[in-house]
C-alpha cells in the first residue's frame, strides 16, 4: 500500500522546508504499518456500521488487536512514558525541523 502525501507535504518535501523531514518519514512509515497490520479497511467499516446500528454504542471501542494492545499499554503505562517511548519510535525524530534533510530522497 502507498500513503499519497498532500500537495502541501509534497511541496514541502520536494522543497526541503522545515516539515520535509516529518513528511518524508512518516509516510514511509504508515505506508508501512498499513502493509503490516492485520485489519483491513473493509473489516472496520464493518464493525463500525455494525456498531452504529446499536441503540446505545459505546463512545470508544478498540476494534481490532492492535488497538486493543495500545488501550491496554495507556491503563498500565504512566501518560509520561507511554508519550515518551511513542515519541522516540517516530522515524526520523532526530532530524525533524533542524534543516538537514540527507534522508530525502525523489
Amino acid at each position: 500500500m502507498h500513503v499519497k502525501l498532500s500537495l502541501a507535504a509534497a511541496v514541502a518535501v520536494e522543497h526541503k522546508s522545515d516539515y520535509a523531514n516529518y513528511y518524508w518519514h512518516m509516510g514511509r512509515f504508515i505506508a508501512k504499518l498499513m502493509n503490516r497490520g492485520l485489519a483491513t479497511p473493509e473489516g472496520i467499516a464493518r464493525r463500525i456500521l455494525r456498531l452504529m446500528r446499536q441503540k446505545n454504542p459505546p463512545l470508544r471501542l478498540p476494534i481490532h488487536i492492535d488497538a486493543r494492545f495500545f488501550t491496554l499499554i495507556t491503563r498500565i503505562l504512566p501518560r509520561y512514558l507511554y508519550h515518551g517511548i511513542l515519541y522516540h519510535q517516530l522515524p526520523g525524530i532526530q532530524k525533524w525541523g533542524t534543516g538537514d534533510h540527507s534522508d530525502l530522497r525523489n
